[in-house]
């Protein structure tokens, strides 16, 4: 706790509300890891192909976006007695992921509904979580809880990984997952109560928001991008790659296995080594982690992969960490709650668009898989080192002109989609109408037929 004790916390958020959301990190490390890292494995084992594994998360992380929006939207309704809202969805979640065993064991469509609400519920939780944070910190104190987070909760996913493989090859039968989640739902609980505790402030105030076309405005718009395009290489790499060891590389189960303990390992000194670097050392992460799919589709000797695992991990905390201390220092001059959302609607866009590429790409192979992750991950390093100032190689006023560019064609391409979304819903549902007016026709024109036959 004695770096907690460093961190200065502004009026309405107390050293106990940052002590308690540190903690809170460390108790929810062991449950997202083994709700997230099992879900895959248990529709496997409940039947579910590849294809359908991968569709039933492109649903729900669809569904998880549409959230972001309305949350955004209707804001209000969250930033007023905060403490009492983040609890209750807090607690709703991990609920949630606690009941998808039970609604596995039901009906396919019992598990849609349940994991689809496990994982909308994620996101007014991260939002409130990370609104409280940078609103009730200074920006450099935010960063500093950012990377204990991180630290905690990865130290917190070892005992989970640990645990899951001891139970999994211990227990017989489908029960034993059962067992994980209610125990991971009642360690997640743990972390809700923790919350309970902290000392945070009744209302999220609402900052000054600055005009569209600001120079905050362009930044969060490229950040981002960034971190969403850099995410979507993540999610594919994720669930890409331990398959790919198994069934292309014909590594040992444990290989797989191990590529991701390390990664998780390397990721706690790699939060701790990345918080106390200026940004431009940044620009190491984000130009070697460009390299992580390229090699792990390039190198076929499977225990090689680990140590590329290290590498992805040590780089990926690096440039993960970029896009969020943006948001830390621009959050305040913009919108606290505006920077919250973004932060949680970059990972829900990043799953539709990195999963919905491994949908695609399935059929073609793996290999193809692995070259949409490059494409994802050269086009989040283009956009950092031409348009994000911390890290740019280009000359500032070049850095500002490509980032207005990007953020006008972003506009640009977001208005079109919400246009034609709403074009799209609107024709469905004339459509849907215009079939009931036909049906009732249909079913009229039936009583008719059926009456004028009837003998007098």
């Amino acid at each position: 706790m004695s770096i907690v004790k460093k961190l200065r916390a502004r009026p309405g958020v107390g050293r106990s509300t940052v002590a308690a959301f540190a903690l809170e990190s460390l108790i929810s490390g062991f449950y997202i890891v083994i709700t997230r890292s099992l879900a895959p494995v248990l529709f496997a084992v409940m039947g579910m192909t590849l294809i359908e594994i991968v569709r039933i998360n492109v649903s729900a992380y669809i569904a998880a976006l549409l959230t972001v929006l309305g949350v955004y939207n209707a804001r209000s309704l969250i930033q007023n007695r905060v403490k009492l809202k983040l609890l209750v969805f807090h607690g709703l979640e991990r609920v949630a992921w606690g009941f998808i065993p039970i609604a596995a064991s039901i009906s396919g469509t019992l598990l849609y509904m349940v994991y689809t609400l496990a994982v909308c519920l994620t996101v007014p939780t991260g939002i409130l979580v990370n609104a409280v944070m940078l609103g009730g910190l200074s920006s450099e104190d935010a960063k500093k809880l950012f990377a204990i987070r991180s630290a905690l909760g990865a130290v917190s996913s070892i005992v989970g990984q640990l645990l899951t493989i001891l139970i999994l090859a211990l227990l017989p039968g489908v029960a034993k997952y059962l067992y994980l989640y209610l125990l991971a739902m009642a360690v997640g609980l743990c972390a809700t109560i923790v919350l309970s505790f902290a000392a945070i402030p009744r209302i999220v105030a609402e900052e000054r928001e600055e005009p569209r076309e600001s120079v905050e405005a362009i930044k969060a718009s490229t950040a981002f991008l960034f971190l969403a395009i850099l995410l979507s290489s993540s999610s594919i790499i994720g669930t890409i790659w331990g398959p790919y060891l198994i069934r292309k590389l014909h590594a040992a189960e444990y290989i797989a296995v191990a590529t991701g303990f390390i990664y998780t390992v390397t990721s706690i000194f790699a939060s701790l080594f990345w918080n106390s670097k200026p940004y431009t050392v940044y620009r190491v992460a984000i130009a070697s982690v460009a390299t992580v799919p390229m090699l792990i589709a390039m190198i076929r000797i499977p225990t090689a992969h680990l140590a590329i695992a290290a590498l992805y991990a040590f780089t990926n905390t690096g440039a993960n960490f970029l896009a969020s201390f943006v948001f830390a220092d621009i959050a305040k001059r913009i919108n606290v709650f505006k920077a919250s959302t973004m932060l949680i609607g970059a990972w829900c866009l990043s799953q539709v668009m990195g999963l919905g590429s491994v949908y695609i790409a399935i059929p073609l192979g793996a290999v193809y898989a692995f070259i949409v992750s490059m494409v994802f991950v050269g086009l989040a390093t283009a956009i950092a080192f031409t348009t994000i100032p911390e890290v740019a190689i280009v000359p500032e006023h070049l850095t500002i002109s490509y980032a207005r560019q990007l953020y006008h064609v972003s506009i640009a391409s977001y208005s079109f989609m919400v246009f034609t979304i709403r074009s799209y819903i609107v024709l469905t549902l004339k459509l849907l109408g215009l079939s009931i007016v036909f049906l009732l026709l249909y079913t009229i024109y039936r009583i008719m037929l059926y009456i004028t036959t009837l003998k007098p």
